[in-house]
């Protein structure tokens, strides 16, 4: 099946503009001025690593400055905001389901059929986003009446420990480090092996139970919430908490892998819509306030549009419609791509409004390097004044 027949879903696809919004404040409602001058010109080269993408960078446009760590050094992320809820490492393929047990000290079996499978060359398969294994690839954490794969892939964490239950994981794979032909990719190399997870709430904070599935006795690690940040989060291999996300008010973008829902034809019901992976994606800031807008433009004029578009007009987008509230606004749609040819959209520049209600223009030059390997986006913004 060839990619370019699938037709994503995701809110990206759908830019339009409508009305006026209202800037946010910062924190104890004074807002951050930007270190960057307003209305200069900015050019950005995440260090997503090539064409195997190991990397997982987060921009701060305010500070034009990025964050760069490795996309498998983390497994869980552990929600700092009110609720308690936990994410997977989407970024390396990871999926869970419940199991009918609370004992985390069960023998546990492997099941393959939690593995994603998306459409290619090999398998017509496909892994259904109702059946809930992976996270809302829109950053959404609350199921939608109780509908699987509407919210994350684990339950709300009750106070009532007897509610909590155990967690087959699959957790990913390894980034790969093939050499694949130029203007290709190769994200995944061997499979991560299997966990069993059971999460409980504390005061502040999350016990985390884990263990292998045939031990018999489990580890545990206490994860404490911390409100400057969107999640924090934990590596069974370190066997610790690791520094990911920048706090919450100092990131914008992140340039990764992860997973979206896509569908074969346009508007499909979610009981249609499958599990796709995706590299080149782009993830919004969403739990720290961040949003943005796509403005379709005539290719031909779109340097020109780029170059005139101010303040004024981006304060007439609302930002807090339905459809920006959703970490892959942007996604895969800053880019075009199929049967092997990867480029910028030529149609498309973008608006995004941080944390602070600061306003920026983004236009996109490149994908690939001058050499032709995936895996290097450049991307150039303004301050808009």
């Amino acid at each position: 099946m060839r990619k370019n027949v699938i037709i994503t879903t995701l809110a990206a696809v759908t830019l339009m503009l409508t009305s006026c919004s209202s800037t946010e404040d910062g924190q104890d409602g004074i807002a951050e001025v930007p270190s960057i001058p307003p209305g200069s010109l900015l050019t950005l080269k995440p260090e997503v690593g090539g064409h195997n993408q190991p990397n997982q960078v987060y921009v701060d446009l305010r500070t034009n400055t990025t964050k760069v760590v490795r996309r498998d050094s983390w497994d869980f992320g552990f929600y700092c905001g009110e609720d308690f809820r936990v994410i997977l490492n989407g970024s390396v393929k990871m999926s869970t389901k419940a199991l009918n047990s609370t004992n985390i000290d069960e023998v546990q079996s492997i099941d393959n059929s939690i593995l994603i499978s998306s459409p290619g060359p090999n398998t017509t398969e496909v892994t259904k986003a109702s059946l809930g294994y992976v996270d809302n690839p829109s950053g959404k954490l609350k199921e939608d009446n109780g509908q699987k794969g509407s919210g994350t892939a684990i339950a709300e964490i009750s106070a009532n420990d007897s509610e909590n239950k155990v967690y087959l994981v699959s957790m990913g794979y390894e980034i790969s480090n093939k050499n694949p032909q130029p203007g290709s990719i190769d994200l995944t190399g061997e499979h991560r092996g299997w966990k069993k997870i059971r999460v409980l709430k504390r005061a502040n904070g999350y016990l985390l139970q884990y263990a292998d599935l045939a031990d018999t006795q489990h580890k545990e690690f206490f994860i404490e919430k911390d409100s400057e940040y969107n999640f924090k989060f934990f590596s069974i291999k370190a066997n610790n908490t690791v520094d990911v996300q920048p706090k919450k008010k100092d990131w914008d973008l992140c340039f990764t892998t992860n997973y979206t829902y896509t569908a074969l034809v346009a508007n499909a019901p979610f009981d249609k819509q499958f599990v796709y992976f995706f590299p080149d994606l782009i993830q919004l800031n969403v739990h720290g306030g961040v949003r943005a807008a796509g403005l379709q433009v005539d290719r031909y004029e779109k340097e020109k549009i780029f170059q005139a578009y101010n303040l004024e007009k981006a304060n007439k987008i609302d930002f807090e419609t339905p459809k920006r509230i959703n970490q892959n606004f942007m996604a895969t749609a800053w880019r075009k791509g199929g049967l092997g040819e990867t480029a910028v959209a030529e149609d498309l520049i973008f608006v995004v409004k941080d944390s602070e209600g600061n306003k920026y223009k983004l236009i996109f030059r490149a994908v690939s390097s001058e050499s032709g390997e995936r895996g290097h986006p450049v991307f150039q913004y303004v301050l808009l004044k």
